[in-house]
């Protein structure tokens, strides 16, 4: 282990200074302001003090390193996943270990990355004058529209190390850099997608007043109209009568079948009576999904329709803690992709961005208005990326 002492006048000094000498590796250990001293012991300065250390073969392997970058991208990356309570898969179910065990890579990885964001939000942040201008309006504008701080300040980071001359670039141009990579990370299997064409199966989840039932009907309609396909609505929502007969009215307008259900044994029933459909989509009750007890005795219904995809609907409403307690207490239940209501209530996004990226879920659709069935739209990296960096709005 390498360990070297800084003192500089300002962070960003520091920041090059390690990188050059440790590498891309290297790891703050402590960060303290001190008095420098002057002619004759008067006139002193405040400077920073900076500890750094780096493993020796990082060292090495820095000696024939040439202009890389200030922190490790996999890293930080590797310690947001590690950050959730439990980390999701693919397709929605978790990867567990022992209570009480934490693997000793995974929180040497954590540790480095809390104490390279400190730094870099120092940097960012307690010193503003060593950061240009652009980036610090950018970062405010992500914070604004409730993007994640950890979130916010690795793709302010990851903006900057996309531009050699940022000092003389535009708000707007730093903006459409910061749009680009929003757009990149949500491709590939995190890319948003709507109902897939070989899914003949569908369950629509979600908490209480997030516009489920609207949205089974625009889905619905839309299959039905644009797609030409043979629909069947299955409804265990019976908690509500009026939720039934909304979705019975959809139902009688679009001239596709509708069947209440239960029990898991009426579920299989209705399943075989829809056996020539070609889309079935199932309306489930709105509870307290914050709760785990209201997530668990919607397992024997699912369990018992076997869907192809399972969608969660949240509102963009919400508060984004709470969006966060639903998805984790949904961990025993393979949720496939996320559908967000009400871009038209709010005029912050932030959240689709945070949940996509905290438990590597993928979004599909959103919702914009209550008219049936127009106020739906399929989501892209592109309108997703619009709208957290304040490109577009709804409101």
């Amino acid at each position: 282990m390498i360990v070297k002492r800084y003192v500089v006048q300002e962070m960003p000094e520091a920041i090059a200074k390690i990188r050059k000498d440790l590498g891309k590796n290297a790891i703050i250990i402590s960060t303290k302001k001190i008095k420098t001293r002057g002619f004759l012991g008067f006139f002193g300065r405040t400077a920073f003090e900076v500890i750094a250390a780096a493993e020796e073969e990082e060292k090495k392997a820095n000696d024939h390193f040439k202009g890389g970058q200030a922190f490790t991208e996999s890293v930080q990356e590797e310690a947001i996943r590690m950050k959730k309570p439990e980390a999701f898969s693919a397709r929605g179910g978790t990867e567990r270990h022992e209570e009480g065990q934490v693997e000793p890579e995974k929180e040497r990885l954590l540790q480095e990355v809390q104490q390279l964001r400190s730094m870099f939000q120092s940097f960012l942040l307690a010193e503003p004058s060593g950061v240009p201008a652009v980036a610090r309006r950018m970062q405010k504008t992500l914070l604004a529209n409730g993007v994640d701080e950890s979130f916010a300040l690795r793709l302010i980071h990851k903006g900057m190390q996309h531009i050699d001359d940022i000092e003389n670039m535009s708000e707007q141009a730093f903006r459409e850099v910061v749009q680009a990579i929003i757009q990149n990370e949500m491709g590939g299997r995190l890319a948003p997608s709507p109902i897939t064409g070989d899914s003949r199966v569908v369950s629509i989840i979600g908490p209480t007043g997030v516009g489920k039932t609207t949205t089974i009907a625009k889905l619905a309609a839309h299959q039905v109209l644009h797609e030409r396909k043979k629909v069947g609505l299955i409804t265990s929502d019976t908690y509500r009568i009026a939720a039934v007969e909304q979705l019975k009215t959809y139902a009688d307008i679009l001239n596709i079948p509708l069947e209440i259900v239960y029990t898991p044994d009426d579920c299989v029933q209705a399943l075989q009576k829809f056996s020539e459909k070609d889309l079935i989509l199932m309306d489930t009750a709105g509870r307290n999904y914050t709760q785990k007890m209201p997530v668990a005795e919607l397992h024997p219904l699912l369990h018992a329709i076997d869907p192809d995809e399972i969608y969660l609907v949240l509102s963009l409403t919400s508060k984004t803690s709470d969006l966060e307690t639903i998805i984790a207490n949904f961990c025993e239940i393979k949720i496939d992709k996320l559908l967000f209501t009400k871009l038209d209530e709010t005029s912050t996004y932030g959240a689709m961005y945070n949940l996509v990226q905290k438990f590597q879920l993928p979004a599909s659709y959103a919702t914009t208005g209550q008219n049936v069935p127009d106020d739906i739209e399929v989501l892209t990296p592109e309108s997703i990326a619009k709208l957290i960096v304040g490109e577009n709005q709804y409101v």
